[in-house]
This record gives structure tokens, sequence and C-alpha cells, in this order.
């Protein structure tokens, strides 16, 4: 028992370095087939949502793209915060698509979950650090 409260926080940091590829990994979503182009922002649908118990007005982009079927128009599916927006009318964005569903896409490079994988590599690293010292300075 004394071995495994020792090594917890290797535990830790392991899990923290696996839930950080994992999210990277899961860039293109649900995306099966993707389907890489370029998209351009035509406009912005905004509704009312519910974050931490008081209403927020939440935007996602309308995007026009090319598929093999011809042109598209789309509301992207992730609607974020009003003051988290920032796509403007006229931004070129690489979107991929599914190949066979050209209406199921995702916007390339979404920066959304990229600080989260950012935030848990930094734990990670951290804890190790600390244990390292830990570990030179009482053995």
């Amino acid at each position: 028992m004394m071995i495994f409260i020792q090594l917890l926080p290797v535990l830790i940091s392991l899990c923290c370095v696996i839930a950080a590829i994992l999210l990277r990994r899961s860039v293109k979503g649900s995306v099966r087939n993707p389907v890489y182009t370029q998209a351009v922002v035509v406009s912005k649908v905004t509704q009312i949502g519910y974050r931490h118990h008081s209403t927020v007005e939440q935007s996602a982009p309308v995007l026009r793209y090319m598929t093999e079927q011809g042109e598209r128009t789309a509301v992207y599916q992730r609607y974020v915060p009003e003051w988290q927006y920032n796509y403007h009318n006229g931004d070129t964005v690489q979107i991929c698509y599914d190949q066979k569903n050209s209406g199921n896409f995702r916007i390339c490079h979404d920066q959304s979950d990229v600080w989260k994988s950012n935030l848990l590599l930094c734990i990670a690293f951290g804890t190790l650090l600390a244990y390292a010292v830990l570990w030179i300075q009482y053995h």
C-alpha cells in the first residue's frame, strides 16, 4: 500500500498525459471520412443558452464551402458564448467534412480543446517535477 501511495503522483501524471493526448486526437470529432477544404464565414447564428445557472447569448458561425456535390451552407454545431466568439464575416477557415454526409463538419484547428490539453500537460509535468524534487530531497 505504501508503494501505491508513493507512486500515486506518477499515476496521476500518466492519466493527465493520456487525457491530453486523447483530447488532441479527438479534434476531428465525429467526422469519419474527412475531406479537407476551405470555408468562408457568411454570418453567425445566436441563441440563448444556460451556463453556470445564468443565461448567456451564444453564437456559432454559418459557413459556405464547396463539396463534391456542390456548394453548401451550414451552421457549425458548436455554440460558444458571445465573448469567446472570434469569427468575422468573410474569414476563411479550414474545415473537414464527412465524405458521405457533407453536412457533418468540424472546423480544423479549433482551439477550444487545445488549451485544455495544454493545461493537462502542464499539470502532468509539474506534478512529475515536484515529485522528482521531493524524491531527491528525501532519499
